[in-house]
């Protein structure tokens, strides 16, 4: 379980430098006065977009922005570093799929922790 609550504070560190970062470029004024999202939403009008849909694709954008941040850091963390096997104490590493699963690499043991990432309460 440790292992697992470290991912995600890796995910949260991610999420708070992705959002960190997109403040920073979508408000930081620049050349007319104007914050950042304006020359953006500015730009696509300008190239034939729909300002209603240029609007949308900008914030679907910071969004996809938002949980690429929040996850790259959880999948590095879960490849890179391993979790202790409870049987054997060798190096298990997470297995992709529903339930959360680890596996060991010395003895070959699987270690189902219950957790399942998609049901929601």
């Amino acid at each position: 379980m440790e292992h697992y609550r470290r991912a995600w504070s890796w995910g949260v560190g991610g999420l708070l430098v992705g959002f960190a970062a997109f403040a920073f470029v979508a408000f930081r004024f620049g050349p007319g006065g104007r914050p950042g999202w304006v020359r953006y939403l500015l730009w696509l009008t300008g190239a034939g977009l729909p300002a209603w849909l240029a609007y949308v694709a900008l914030h679907a954008t910071w969004v996809a922005f938002l949980l690429f941040c929040a996850e790259l850091p959880r999948r590095v963390f879960r490849r890179l570093v391993p979790a202790v096997c409870p049987r054997c104490r060798g190096d298990a590493y997470w297995e992709g799929g529903e339930p959360v699963t680890y596996a060991c690499r010395a003895c070959g043991y699987r270690h189902d922790t219950g957790i399942r990432e998609s049901e929601t309460d």
